[in-house]
């Protein structure tokens, strides 16, 4: 098979990590937790490497996300990248924690991905470093009625068992 120059990523994925290991892509979407059709369309060019995908690619094949997302980016149809990853942190609101799925993206976030925002701009969003958008919901459970811009919200990889009655601990993690 003759790659394109400059090669889509697809294509490297299955001439140097698929067939020297011999792997089909029905095998290869089972080890990458993704659809049969998912990673077709990838291996065929008919789609590009996600944030979400190069990170399974990168512990699938001992390779960096940066790398993959670097390949992507190659590629003269795409007009611009960022990322999102997640993890799951203590959030510490006053004296109250929560243990709460939390993203951490680039500052570009908002201008590649169009989400509505129910206050600030876009283009703000996250000019100044440690900021963070909370959703509708989040800022409820935090905050209550209270207007959320100003406040303050601590993150920790910390885990804090010592929260008892399905609610917050009114301590914080030592």
């Amino acid at each position: 098979m003759q790659m394109h120059d400059p090669a889509h990523p697809g294509e490297i994925i299955r001439e140097l990590c698929l067939e020297p290991l011999k792997l089909s892509v029905t095998d290869a979407a089972k080890a990458l937790g993704v659809t049969r059709k998912a990673l077709s369309e990838l291996l065929n060019g008919r789609s590009g490497v996600s944030p979400v995908m190069a990170l399974r690619l990168a512990k699938a094949f001992d390779t960096s996300a940066e790398s993959w997302m670097a390949m992507q980016q190659q590629l003269p149809e795409v007009t611009g990248m960022t990322h999102l990853t997640g993890n799951r942190l203590t959030v510490m609101v006053g004296s109250h924690l929560y243990s709460d799925p939390v993203y951490v993206a680039d500052p570009s976030f908002f201008q590649i991905i169009k989400l509505p925002l129910v206050e600030g701009s876009p283009s703000s969003a996250f000019s100044q470093p440690n900021s963070i958008v909370l959703s509708q919901t989040q800022a409820r459970k935090y905050f209550g009625d209270a207007d959320p811009f100003g406040k303050i919200l601590i993150l920790s990889e910390k885990r804090c068992d010592d929260a008892r009655g399905g609610g917050p601990a009114q301590a914080p993690c030592a």
